[in-house]
This record gives C-alpha cells, structure tokens and sequence, in this order.
C-alpha cells in the first residue's frame, strides 16, 4: 500500500479548472445584446427567451429544441467555455448568480 493508501492502482489526474470563473452578469448582458432574444423576452403573448416545439416539450433536451434556442446556447458557450480546459458543467451556484443578476 502506498503512503496515500491506494494499493498501487495508478491514479488518473484530475483535469484542473483554468481558474477564471467569467463575471456575474456578462451572461446576462450577452443576451441583452442579441436582438431575437430580448424580442422574444419582450412579447407580450410569450415572454420567454427560450423556445420549444409545444407545451409537452418545454425542458425536455432535444437536437430540435437546441435549433429553436441556438441564439441562447451559443451565448452560453460564449461565456462559460474560455474558462475551462474540459468539458464541465457550469457550477450550479454562477447559474443561480447570474439568475439572481438578471431578475434585478
């Protein structure tokens, strides 16, 4: 057994953040900036940014529905990929951040 208490098995390493967590408020603020979003956040029979194929569909991840919200998604990534080197999830806790951000 070696001092870490592994017994020998080699141990993966684990990929690190880049460590320059984007700003609160620059997501928002890319979404603001695009046009078919605030429109569709601005009308007044849906005012939603997102959009889906029917009301079963709504939440439901699907190739279809990311077309309907490319605008959105591409934003996204816009702001969270150049502050990782892997594929990660963005920590839950910028999400509700930037949430808490938008609806002041």
């Amino acid at each position: 057994m070696s001092a870490d208490g592994s017994e020998g098995i080699p141990q993966e390493p684990q990929p690190e953040p880049m460590g320059n967590q984007p700003k609160i408020g620059e997501l928002g603020a890319a979404w603001e900036s695009i046009k078919l979003l605030r429109r569709r956040a601005k009308d007044s029979k849906a005012p939603y940014m997102t959009r889906w194929l029917n009301p079963q569909a709504v939440n439901v991840a699907s190739v279809k529905a990311m077309v309907l919200n490319e605008a959105a998604l591409v934003a996204i990534a816009e702001w969270w990929c150049p502050t990782v080197d892997y594929p990660k999830a963005i920590p839950i806790h910028l999400a509700r951040a930037e949430a808490r951000n938008v609806e002041k």
